[in-house]
């Protein structure tokens, strides 16, 4: 059963959008970082190299101010490879702008409790009208590396001592809560 959290958010750029979670604290600058024909952050720079923003919701800490980072973003709409919305906890104006003129639902975050909360590929929509971000953490997280979160439990059949040998001291239960 997922997780549900709920973050408080202002309304900047209004609608509701869903999609998969891209979240990093870093301060992403479209134009620059990213290709906007493919949809991908390209920067060596940036913990978000290779990933795809394509229908993801972006969320990071704010964006770094470019006067070319709007039209980065109204490429990737028009190659079909934008972000479904976009999340911040600082607005800045280039950001701002380029949501405005694309129509992609923005909101900035009450507080920066997203970041430890919210991993990526998690599901999360946005309601930019209600103020809103609800994020549905998935059980279990992705295998290898193993990464779990603390609402999250694998049980198996095994043995204490058999599962160690297997998975080590990665959380791992035999029996169900615990």
């Amino acid at each position: 059963m997922p997780d549900i959290k709920k973050f408080k958010a202002k309304g900047i750029v209004p609608g509701k959008a869903t999609g998969p979670a891209l979240i990093t604290r870093e301060r992403v600058m479209f134009l620059g970082f990213t290709d906007p024909k493919q949809g991908i952050f390209h920067a060596p720079q940036t913990e978000l190299r290779g990933k795809s923003f394509k229908g993801a919701i972006l969320i990071y800490t704010s964006g770094k101010a470019s006067s070319g980072g709007a039209r980065a973003i109204n490429l990737a709409v028009r190659a079909g490879n934008a972000p479904a919305a976009v999340v911040n906890l600082e607005l800045d104006p280039i950001t701002v702008a380029g949501c405005a003129l694309d129509d992609i639902p923005l909101v900035q975050l009450e507080d920066s409790s997203i970041f430890d909360q919210v991993k990526n590929g998690d599901t999360v929509t946005v309601d930019a009208d209600k103020g809103e971000v609800i994020a549905s953490m998935t059980c279990p997280p992705k295998i290898g590396p193993l990464e779990m979160r603390d609402s999250c439990k694998i049980t198996t059949g095994g043995s204490k001592s058999e599962n160690k040998k297997v998975f080590g001291d990665a959380g791992i239960s035999n029996s169900p809560g615990g």
